[in-house]
């Protein structure tokens, strides 16, 4: 709570399950999720590589008053939401999402808050990947 930047930040991780967590009040986004090459840091890459993939599964809790909104991800293999409240937006114009989330957000929104549905997105240019 309160973080001058995200409240939890998921980097260069897949399969990340996120359970009934409280992020609000943090400068930019409640759950934050993205990939990084970290190939040109001292990183000894041999002892400690990774993978440029983010993947997140996020089961109930509470997003509020988060100042960039509640939640951002950067090419994701998948999302996957789950009873996720999203109260308090700091903005006047509500909540609002961006990138992958903000192109479908209406639709986001409607599943969770109207319909209390689950979410999954899995875009587009994974499913070509794994038909070829």
């Amino acid at each position: 709570m309160s973080n001058r930047r995200h409240g939890i930040r998921v980097r260069n991780s897949v399969n990340i399950k996120l359970y009934e967590n409280t992020s609000m009040a943090n400068g930019l986004t409640g759950v934050y999720g993205h990939i990084k090459d970290l190939t040109d840091t001292d990183r000894d890459i041999a002892l400690d590589p990774f993978d440029a993939k983010v993947s997140l599964i996020v089961v109930g809790g509470e997003l509020a008053g988060n100042g960039s909104g509640p939640l951002s991800i950067d090419s994701p293999l998948s999302i996957e939401l789950y009873r996720v409240s999203m109260l308090a937006p700091t903005k006047s114009s509500g909540i609002s999402f961006s990138g992958i989330l903000g192109d479908r957000q209406e639709e986001i929104l409607d599943l969770l808050v109207r319909q209390q549905k689950a979410v999954l997105i899995d875009p587009v240019e994974r499913q070509t990947e794994l038909q070829d």
